[in-house]
Protein backbone atom coordinates (compact mmCIF):
# COMPACT_ATOMS: atom_id res chain seq x y z
CA UNK A 1 0.00 0.00 0.00
CA UNK A 2 1.53 3.18 -0.91
CA UNK A 3 0.23 6.31 1.03
CA UNK A 4 0.03 9.51 -0.76
CA UNK A 5 2.01 12.34 0.58
CA UNK A 6 0.81 14.84 3.24
CA UNK A 7 -1.54 18.02 1.58
CA UNK A 8 -1.44 16.15 -1.88
CA UNK A 9 -5.30 15.50 -1.49
CA UNK A 10 -5.81 18.67 0.27
CA UNK A 11 -4.10 21.06 -2.57
CA UNK A 12 -6.80 21.17 -5.10
CA UNK A 13 -9.31 21.63 -2.48
CA UNK A 14 -7.47 24.71 -1.57
CA UNK A 15 -7.15 25.86 -5.19
CA UNK A 16 -10.97 25.77 -5.57
CA UNK A 17 -11.53 27.53 -2.10
CA UNK A 18 -9.14 30.37 -2.82
CA UNK A 19 -10.88 30.20 -6.51
CA UNK A 20 -14.23 30.68 -5.00
CA UNK A 21 -13.48 33.48 -2.42
CA UNK A 22 -11.86 35.04 -4.88
CA UNK A 23 -14.73 35.04 -7.42
CA UNK A 24 -16.77 36.45 -4.13
CA UNK A 25 -14.19 38.82 -3.30
CA UNK A 26 -14.56 40.06 -7.48
CA UNK A 27 -18.83 40.04 -6.79
CA UNK A 28 -18.72 42.11 -3.77
CA UNK A 29 -16.21 44.58 -5.29
CA UNK A 30 -18.62 44.63 -8.48
CA UNK A 31 -21.75 45.41 -6.42
CA UNK A 32 -20.14 48.15 -4.49
CA UNK A 33 -18.90 49.73 -7.20
CA UNK A 34 -22.43 49.66 -9.01
CA UNK A 35 -24.03 50.75 -6.15
CA UNK A 36 -21.93 53.40 -5.73
CA UNK A 37 -22.17 54.47 -9.59
CA UNK A 38 -26.28 54.03 -8.69
CA UNK A 39 -26.42 56.36 -6.12
CA UNK A 40 -24.15 58.83 -7.45
CA UNK A 41 -24.09 59.71 -11.36
CA UNK A 42 -26.69 57.36 -12.86
CA UNK A 43 -29.03 59.16 -9.94
CA UNK A 44 -27.70 62.58 -10.88
CA UNK A 45 -28.14 62.03 -14.57
CA UNK A 46 -31.48 60.31 -14.02
CA UNK A 47 -32.74 63.57 -12.20
CA UNK A 48 -31.29 66.27 -14.21
CA UNK A 49 -32.70 64.25 -18.05
CA UNK A 50 -36.49 64.32 -16.06
CA UNK A 51 -36.21 67.70 -15.33
CA UNK A 52 -35.03 68.87 -18.60
CA UNK A 53 -38.22 66.59 -20.37
CA UNK A 54 -40.66 68.01 -17.88
CA UNK A 55 -39.59 71.35 -18.92
CA UNK A 56 -39.49 70.86 -22.01
CA UNK A 57 -42.75 69.22 -22.28
CA UNK A 58 -43.56 73.61 -21.16
CA UNK A 59 -41.75 74.38 -24.55
CA UNK A 60 -38.81 75.47 -22.42
CA UNK A 61 -35.05 74.40 -23.42
CA UNK A 62 -31.98 75.33 -21.25
CA UNK A 63 -29.51 73.72 -19.02
CA UNK A 64 -28.99 72.96 -15.41
CA UNK A 65 -25.85 70.91 -13.30
CA UNK A 66 -27.05 68.82 -10.61
CA UNK A 67 -25.01 67.33 -7.40
CA UNK A 68 -25.60 64.92 -4.82
CA UNK A 69 -26.84 61.47 -4.05
CA UNK A 70 -30.05 59.43 -4.14
CA UNK A 71 -29.55 58.55 -0.40
CA UNK A 72 -30.18 61.85 0.95
CA UNK A 73 -30.94 64.68 -1.97
CA UNK A 74 -29.63 66.70 -4.64
CA UNK A 75 -28.86 70.13 -5.73
CA UNK A 76 -29.49 71.49 -9.09
CA UNK A 77 -27.34 74.61 -10.00
CA UNK A 78 -26.90 77.49 -12.44
CA UNK A 79 -30.24 76.49 -14.18
CA UNK A 80 -31.17 79.26 -17.29
CA UNK A 81 -34.37 78.29 -19.42
CA UNK A 82 -36.10 79.96 -21.82
CA UNK A 83 -39.71 79.16 -23.51
CA UNK A 84 -42.29 81.08 -26.01
CA UNK A 85 -44.98 79.68 -23.96
CA UNK A 86 -46.99 80.75 -20.55
CA UNK A 87 -43.62 80.52 -18.62
CA UNK A 88 -41.01 82.08 -20.57
CA UNK A 89 -38.07 82.04 -18.48
CA UNK A 90 -36.70 80.54 -15.57
CA UNK A 91 -33.57 81.09 -13.59
CA UNK A 92 -32.13 79.92 -10.73
CA UNK A 93 -28.76 79.80 -8.52
CA UNK A 94 -29.76 76.79 -6.34
CA UNK A 95 -32.41 74.79 -5.35
CA UNK A 96 -31.64 71.83 -2.93
CA UNK A 97 -34.17 69.25 -1.31
CA UNK A 98 -32.98 66.81 0.92
CA UNK A 99 -34.78 63.60 2.36
CA UNK A 100 -34.96 60.47 3.90
CA UNK A 101 -34.86 57.17 1.68
CA UNK A 102 -37.98 55.74 4.01
CA UNK A 103 -39.82 59.17 3.18
CA UNK A 104 -39.47 59.01 -0.30
CA UNK A 105 -42.72 56.50 -1.13
CA UNK A 106 -44.79 59.43 0.97
CA UNK A 107 -43.58 62.15 -1.32
CA UNK A 108 -42.48 63.76 1.55
CA UNK A 109 -38.51 65.45 1.77
CA UNK A 110 -37.14 67.27 4.43
CA UNK A 111 -35.88 70.02 3.95
CA UNK A 112 -35.94 72.61 0.73
CA UNK A 113 -33.14 75.68 -0.02
CA UNK A 114 -33.91 78.25 -2.93
CA UNK A 115 -31.77 80.62 -3.88
CA UNK A 116 -32.01 83.50 -6.19
CA UNK A 117 -35.31 82.75 -8.74
CA UNK A 118 -36.41 84.68 -11.14
CA UNK A 119 -39.71 83.76 -13.12
CA UNK A 120 -40.73 85.03 -16.23
CA UNK A 121 -44.58 84.63 -16.98
CA UNK A 122 -46.79 85.75 -19.55
CA UNK A 123 -50.65 85.74 -19.48
CA UNK A 124 -53.22 85.57 -22.03
CA UNK A 125 -55.21 88.12 -23.86
CA UNK A 126 -57.77 89.08 -21.38
CA UNK A 127 -61.73 88.14 -22.64
CA UNK A 128 -63.96 90.40 -23.95
CA UNK A 129 -66.20 92.55 -21.62
CA UNK A 130 -68.85 90.44 -22.35
CA UNK A 131 -67.34 86.95 -21.34
CA UNK A 132 -67.86 85.74 -18.12
CA UNK A 133 -65.30 84.63 -16.33
CA UNK A 134 -66.30 81.16 -13.87
CA UNK A 135 -66.07 82.14 -9.94
CA UNK A 136 -63.36 80.23 -8.14
CA UNK A 137 -64.75 77.67 -5.77
CA UNK A 138 -63.69 78.53 -2.45
CA UNK A 139 -64.67 75.13 -0.81
CA UNK A 140 -62.17 72.96 -3.54
CA UNK A 141 -59.43 75.60 -3.33
CA UNK A 142 -59.61 75.49 0.37
CA UNK A 143 -59.29 71.25 0.24
CA UNK A 144 -56.21 72.14 -2.07
CA UNK A 145 -54.80 74.64 0.67
CA UNK A 146 -55.17 72.00 3.37
CA UNK A 147 -53.79 68.97 1.19
CA UNK A 148 -50.88 71.11 0.24
CA UNK A 149 -50.62 72.15 3.57
CA UNK A 150 -49.90 68.70 5.32
CA UNK A 151 -46.35 68.13 3.18
CA UNK A 152 -45.39 71.47 3.25
CA UNK A 153 -45.32 71.68 7.72
CA UNK A 154 -42.60 68.98 7.97
CA UNK A 155 -40.48 70.85 5.75
CA UNK A 156 -37.65 73.16 6.69
CA UNK A 157 -37.69 75.93 3.91
CA UNK A 158 -35.42 78.30 2.98
CA UNK A 159 -35.50 80.74 0.45
CA UNK A 160 -33.55 83.84 -1.03
CA UNK A 161 -33.81 86.28 -3.50
CA UNK A 162 -37.10 85.34 -5.24
CA UNK A 163 -38.05 87.20 -8.36
CA UNK A 164 -41.88 86.82 -10.04
CA UNK A 165 -42.94 88.51 -13.02
CA UNK A 166 -46.29 88.27 -15.10
CA UNK A 167 -46.33 89.83 -18.11
CA UNK A 168 -49.58 91.17 -19.75
CA UNK A 169 -50.48 92.31 -23.17
CA UNK A 170 -52.82 95.35 -22.00
CA UNK A 171 -51.06 96.24 -18.76
CA UNK A 172 -48.09 96.64 -16.68
CA UNK A 173 -46.26 94.04 -15.85
CA UNK A 174 -47.18 92.29 -12.42
CA UNK A 175 -43.93 92.06 -10.03
CA UNK A 176 -43.74 90.08 -7.13
CA UNK A 177 -39.76 90.10 -4.95
CA UNK A 178 -38.91 88.88 -1.72
CA UNK A 179 -35.65 88.86 -0.19
CA UNK A 180 -35.98 85.51 2.14
CA UNK A 181 -38.81 82.79 3.23
CA UNK A 182 -38.43 81.07 6.13
CA UNK A 183 -40.26 77.87 7.77
CA UNK A 184 -39.36 75.40 10.42
CA UNK A 185 -40.26 71.95 10.59
CA UNK A 186 -43.20 71.61 11.90
CA UNK A 187 -44.37 75.03 12.80
CA UNK A 188 -46.88 77.01 11.22
CA UNK A 189 -45.55 80.17 11.03
CA UNK A 190 -43.83 81.66 8.16
CA UNK A 191 -41.63 84.29 7.66
CA UNK A 192 -41.45 86.71 4.85
CA UNK A 193 -38.92 89.04 4.33
CA UNK A 194 -38.89 92.45 1.94
CA UNK A 195 -41.64 91.54 0.10
CA UNK A 196 -42.66 94.20 -2.28
CA UNK A 197 -45.04 93.55 -4.91
CA UNK A 198 -47.21 95.98 -7.51
CA UNK A 199 -50.00 94.04 -7.81
CA UNK A 200 -52.42 95.58 -5.37
CA UNK A 201 -53.68 98.28 -7.71
CA UNK A 202 -51.46 102.04 -7.45
CA UNK A 203 -50.44 102.38 -4.21
CA UNK A 204 -48.96 98.69 -5.06
CA UNK A 205 -47.49 96.72 -1.60
CA UNK A 206 -44.08 98.92 -0.46
CA UNK A 207 -41.34 96.90 0.84
CA UNK A 208 -42.22 94.77 4.37
CA UNK A 209 -41.79 92.04 6.69
CA UNK A 210 -44.35 89.76 7.14
CA UNK A 211 -45.05 86.98 9.57
CA UNK A 212 -48.22 84.28 8.89
CA UNK A 213 -49.45 82.04 10.69
CA UNK A 214 -50.77 78.98 8.54
CA UNK A 215 -53.80 77.25 10.63
CA UNK A 216 -55.42 74.56 9.28
CA UNK A 217 -59.01 75.68 10.78
CA UNK A 218 -58.28 79.13 9.19
CA UNK A 219 -58.21 78.26 5.93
Amino acid sequence: IVSNPPGQKTAPLRRRKWRWTRRFVFLLLFLCLLGTAINGPVARWFVGRVILEKLSDLGMQGELRVEGHLSHGFTLLDGIFSGSGELERLQFEEISFRYQVRNLLRKQIDSLRVNRVVVVLKSSPSPGKDAQLPLPALSEFGTMLRRVRTHILPVEISAQDIDVTLRRPEAMPLELTLQSLTHSSGSSAIFIGALETNALGPENLRRQDLNLQWEEEHI
